[in-house]
């Protein structure tokens, strides 16, 4: 009785565990197939975040870090700090979290190297708190400076956000021209006052202003000193030059294809117009083909009328020539002939 007893209880104990894993796998399935069918939703979310990322170091080159925000009573260092620790666990957060789900992780981590680097460089820095052992985490900076690496992190975000705009806005080349002169002035900026601080001490006055007159190529402005500088420089250069080019090539080719689809509208009015004539003609054939239609059903009817007329006079001519016919068993009557001049004779009967 015993041993029976123990052994509902072992099939109970495994029917729940059975239970149990497997609603945690239905469960785990559904969580999975939802996560990957949201990608291009987090993706979106990332672009955005990269966008936050670079107005926060433009921002944080015109904005005092001491300033105190109106109705939130703290500085904006500190409220800086709390949105780029945001964006950083959320790059790392969906990072690893995709890195674990995909079937390829290699694979994954070459397509997403963007988001990578900013995992690995873009840890929020902040100089007062327990969060400072955030700056530890970011091993490379024992061997290259931590300015370095946050700027590294920054030139991925831009570059994410014109990747980002590229796909949004495709259609309109000005808006992506736009978008990449701007996150030219505002990268090259950044590097050049994180590689030659002692030349370009202001990043909008000095660095921006430099930036802008190599872009135009007019040449005004503080030249660097040193040779990564220079190079810097020529880069800086060198892009401005292809940007201009592509603005100009973007602008020739709005503008062809507005007169292409001005030439396309006149040609398709014409066409449009010799399709209705097309039409009408069309009709005034059919109606010209129904009326001779008509006619030639009344020509039947009048043959018809005009065979069935024939047919009875056919009919009615041989009822006469039966009727004119002498019947069987009668002669004829003689046939005398009268000469002119002569007179009859009168026979007389015996």
């Amino acid at each position: 009785m015993a041993n029976k007893f123990k052994e509902r209880l072992l099939n109970l104990g495994c029917w729940v565990k059975n239970g149990i894993k497997n609603a945690v796998l239905a469960v785990g399935t559904k969580v999975v197939n939802t996560l990957l069918a949201a990608e291009g939703g987090v993706n979106f979310f990332l672009g955005l975040a990269s966008i936050v990322a670079v107005l926060l170091m433009v921002a944080g080159e015109l904005v005092d870090a001491n300033w105190i925000i109106p109705y939130l009573h703290t500085s904006w260092g500190h409220a800086r700090f709390l949105l780029r620790a945001g964006i950083w666990f959320s790059f790392v957060f969906t990072f690893v979290l995709y890195l674990v789900l995909s079937k390829r992780p290699l694979r994954y981590m070459r397509e997403h190297f963007l988001e990578l680097i900013i995992c690995i460089t873009w840890v929020p820095q902040y100089s007062a708190g327990p969060v400072t052992i955030l700056n530890d985490l970011v091993v490379l900076s024992r061997v290259v400076p931590l300015d370095v690496l946050q700027l590294v992190g920054t030139l991925a975000h831009v570059w994410r956000v014109l990747k980002f705009t590229v796909q949004r806005f495709s259609e309109h080349p000005i808006y992506v021209t736009g978008a990449a002169a701007f996150l030219l002035v505002v990268s090259s900026s950044a590097a050049l006052t994180h590689i030659e601080p002692q030349t370009y001490k202001d990043f909008w006055l000095d660095a921006a202003w430099f930036v802008l007159n190599n872009i135009t190529t007019n040449g005004h402005g503080t030249p660097p000193v040193t040779g990564m500088g220079k190079l810097a420089t020529a880069v800086i250069t060198v892009a401005g030059m292809s940007l201009l080019g592509v603005f100009l090539g973007l602008s020739h080719e709005i503008v062809r294809v507005k007169l292409l689809n001005r030439s396309s509208s006149h040609e398709a009015e014409a066409l449009r117009s010799q399709i209705d004539h097309l039409v009408t003609q069309l009709a005034e054939t059919k109606a010209v083909v129904d009326k001779l239609e008509e006619h030639k059903n009344e020509a039947k009817a009048l043959a018809e009328r005009l065979e069935t007329q024939h047919s009875e006079t056919k009919a009615l001519l041989m009822t006469l020539l039966d009727a004119k016919a002498p019947k069987s068993g009668e002669t004829a009557p003689p046939n005398h002939k009268v000469t002119e001049g002569a007179e009859p004779k009168n026979e007389k009967p015996e």
